[in-house]
């Protein structure tokens, strides 16, 4: 059995930045999922923003609040999935840089298939909490904070999705590319 050759620099940065992203994703969707199932004991979901006055803050905390009771099962349904999907990510991508002598075709496969998992199921928790925040916006137009532009929360949260599923998204399709696999299965034992 022949040791892998190293891998060339676009390889590697794939490999790490799926890596970090993947433990970004899963560690803060864990939190995420700690805070949901703790959420009537939490006294304020949202950070103090000096720039709201207190009647207004008050008024986007009872909506945030309100909104995630109202998802909370189908939030914790997926906040659950995406968590799965980008530890399998996480472990496959650490099972491409250390193959410990098996075969990496499977692994190739595995990562390509749970990047693109964490692509959709980033999309469908971005929409949620879009959904959470228009919520929020309105309600603070309504009681009067328009001029404080309470929607750019909800333009960070939709950009900040299409960032993170972008990216896996990408990353699955390199992983799946005939380039990557001749890349990282080189090396593979041959199968019996």
């Amino acid at each position: 059995m022949s040791k892998p050759a190293p891998l060339p620099w676009h390889a590697r940065a794939a490999l790490v930045s799926c890596t970090v992203l993947a433990g970004l994703v899963g560690l803060s969707t864990s939190e995420e999922m700690v805070r949901l199932r703790r959420l009537s004991e939490i006294e304020h979901v949202l950070p103090p923003n000096s720039r709201l006055p207190e009647a207004l803050q008050a008024r986007a905390e009872e909506v945030m609040r309100a909104s995630l009771f109202g998802m909370q099962n189908s939030r914790m349904v997926v906040l659950g999935l995406l968590c799965l999907a980008s530890t399998a990510t996480f472990v496959a991508v650490l099972w491409l840089w250390l193959p410990l002598g098996l075969p990496r075709g499977g692994m190739l496969r595995l990562t390509s298939l749970a990047a693109l998992g964490c692509a959709l199921l980033r999309i469908v928790e971005g929409a949620q909490l879009a959904v959470v925040f228009r919520r929020m916006a309105i309600a603070l137009i309504q009681a009067g904070g328009a001029e404080l532009r309470p929607d750019v929360p909800l333009v960070v949260q939709v950009a900040r999705t299409l960032v993170v599923a972008g990216v896996f998204a990408g990353l699955s399709q390199y992983f799946r590319s005939p380039a990557a696999r001749k890349l990282f299965t080189a090396g593979d034992p041959s199968s019996p």
